[in-house]
Parts: C-alpha cells; sequence; structure tokens
C-alpha cells in the first residue's frame, strides 16, 4: 500500500505547478500519509479509514464487499488505481510447476484476506496446504522454499524477481475460471465524499492528469520518484522498470484513470454467490462504489 500511495503523491507533486492546482496539492498532502513510518502504521489503511483518521485509503474490492456484508455500508469505493488484474499466482520455474494442475497438493503462502480461500480453493480443486503470512514475506517464503506458490503483482513483485534474475510462471485467475473484482481501489466514506464533493472532484481531476501524463512518460515519473523518495526507494532501475509495467494498468482503453468497471464488480459478485460466500441480492452496486466523481 505505501508504495502505491506514494507514487500517487509523487505524481500529484510533479503535475502541481499551475497555481490554480495549489488546493489540490495541499489537500493531497493534509490527506496521504507519505512521512516516516509511526506507531500507526501498524494499523490498516481500511481501519484508519473506519476511525475517520484519513479521508482515503487503498483497498482491494474484498474488504469492501466484505465491510458491505458485515452490514457497514458506509465505505465507499470511488476510484480505482488500476485497471484489469494486475495479480497472478507464481512458482519459482526451477520446481517444474508449471501448469496450473501441478498447483494441487501443493504448499501455499496464504495472505488471510477475505473470499481467498475459495479462489485457492478452485485454483487447486481444493487440495492444498497453506502457510500464513503477512503481504511483505511471501516472496521471502516463495525464495526460499518454505512454500510452492503465492500471489503477487505482476507490476511490481514479479518485476523485482526478474531483475534479480529470478525465473517464475506465473498464472492468471481468469485461466483458472475466476473472475476477480477490481484491484487497488481507492475507498471513502460516503459522509466525506457527500460533503466535500467539490474538492474530491477536483483532486480526482489533478489525480487523473497525473496518471495519463506518467502513462505517457514513465521515464520522468521514475525519475522524480526516485529524486523524491530516495529514502524509501533507493533501487532505481526498479522504480523505473515498476512504472513501465504499471502503466499498462493505469488507464482505460478510452485513456481514462479511475473508472470502475460495471461487468467487473458484476462478474466478481455472481462468482462470491456461486462459491456461497456472498447473497448477491444483498447488495446494492450504488452503495458499493461510485464513478459520479470522475471523467468517465
Amino acid at each position: 500500500m505505501r508504495l502505491i500511495i506514494f507514487i500517487t503523491f509523487n505524481i500529484l507533486l510533479s503535475c502541481s505547478t499551475k497555481k490554480n492546482d495549489t488546493i489540490d496539492f495541499y489537500y493531497v498532502v493534509k490527506h496521504f500519509d507519505t512521512n516516516k513510518q509511526n506507531n500507526e502504521d501498524e494499523i490498516a489503511p481500511i481501519e484508519k479509514l473506519f476511525r475517520k483518521k484519513v479521508s482515503f485509503a487503498i483497498a482491494p474490492c474484498e474488504m469492501i464487499i466484505k465491510s458491505h456484508q458485515n452490514g457497514y455500508k458506509e465505505l465507499l469505493a470511488v476510484a480505482t488505481i488500476l485497471q484489469g488484474n494486475p495479480s497472478a499466482f507464481a512458482t519459482l520455474k526451477k520446481s517444474g510447476l508449471d501448469s496450473i494442475e501441478k498447483l494441487n497438493g501443493k504448499k501455499y503462502a496464504a495472505l488471510e484476506i477475505p473470499f481467498e480461500k475459495p479462489i485457492i480453493s478452485q485454483l487447486t480443486k481444493g487440495n492444498y496446504n497453506s502457510v500464513s503470512s503477512q503481504i511483505l514475506d511471501i516472496y521471502k517464503l516463495l525464495f526460499d522454499n518454505t512454500v510452492d506458490f503465492v500471489w503477487l503483482f505482476k507490476n511490481i513483485e514479479v518485476v523485482d524477481a526478474r531483475l534479480r534474475g529470478i525465473e517464475l510462471n506465473l498464472f492468471n485467475l481468469e485461466d483458472a475460471g475466476i473472475p476477480y473484482g477490481p484491484c487497488s481501489l481507492m475507498v471513502a466514506n460516503r459522509e466525506f465524499v457527500v460533503d466535500y464533493s467539490f474538492l474530491v472532484q477536483k483532486f480526482f481531476e489533478v489525480t487523473s492528469r497525473a496518471y495519463i501524463e506518467v502513462a505517457g512518460n514513465p521515464e520522468k515519473s521514475a525519475e522524480i520518484l526516485h529524486l523524491q523518495g530516495r529514502e524509501f526507494f533507493s533501487n532505481k532501475e526498479l522504480i523505473q522498470e515498476t512504472i513501465k509495467a504499471s502503466c499498462h494498468y493505469y488507464l482505460t482503453d478510452k485513456r481514462k484513470w479511475g473508472v470502475m468497471n460495471n461487468e467487473r464488480w458484476e462478474d466478481y459478485l455472481s462468482w462470491l454467490d456461486r462459491k456461497e460466500q456472498i447473497r448477491k441480492s444483498y447488495f446494492n452496486h450504488s452503495l458499493l462504489y461510485s464513478n459520479e466523481f470522475l471523467d468517465v
């Protein structure tokens, strides 16, 4: 999460140079935590949102769905950082596990996130073992052979592995018939976006311009991020290659940023319903997500 938030902050910094963008830049500084780690860093971004300590949090769609399922319907997805699904399951190429079928009975690094179990069960036909892990540990668990397969981001961890000379086999969720929902959502409390709708729209205007600029000039954006965030990201090559790999996911086919795809939401909710994880009829789509603050 820190990586995506910090990149967002720095692209906004690079684009907020005009006088009429001053309020937008101030807004980003005020509402995004890009400082050094502090005691509150142990609190998950979505929990900070629950407590109204921040105005936005970046979270997967599962967190929104689970929140609504549990009766808390104040969370609203207002934009997606990435289009499509940049994640995949990975094995070490040297392991010989080069097909989805070979994952049956193997060991997985479980992230313990909502609806993870039915996904892994469909991938492995219900035959797998798991080791509980933290998101920052799964990489290491795969490399030291503690587990056989993990769930990674193709635009982040897979890029890092390539730069290290580590070869991976990748399996997309779609290859296993899993229609995964929108990824890396920007989430807010409904009350906040209603009360400050003008500022939210302005915030997304400058955010959209920033991502369009990044998609068109990833090298320049990587240079800015490296200069502004050296204490976080010292590996310049990794920053460059990660942003290049991410550019494919930033914009829609119409070169719009943030717009959430209705069909992707619909397909994932239907799949969860078939897996008896939710009752789809319980959910009101307009309460789950909204594109109203975006240029669609």
